[in-house]
């Protein structure tokens, strides 16, 4: 997946510095939220040897953050 408005910073969320901000754009804070929350689950996951469905293609969150175009699914 990929975010819509994503910045390079939106992977340090709040402890970005100034230097991130001005050269890879502000954060959004939905963008933070969705990054990390898929991050964590699919690290999760990965250790785990499960899969969570909601955190995938066709999954609820997922499919709740597609369609409010905060991501967008790579092929």
């Amino acid at each position: 997946m990929r975010l819509t408005t994503g910045s390079h910073c939106d992977a340090e969320g709040s402890s970005t510095n100034f230097l991130c901000t001005l050269l890879g754009g502000s954060s959004k804070a939905a963008n933070v939220t969705a990054l990390q929350t898929f991050a964590v689950n699919w690290a999760t996951d990965a250790v785990a040897g499960s899969t969570t469905a909601t955190y995938y293609p066709g999954g609820t969150y997922y499919q709740g953050l597609l369609t409010a175009g905060t991501i967008t699914t790579l092929s």
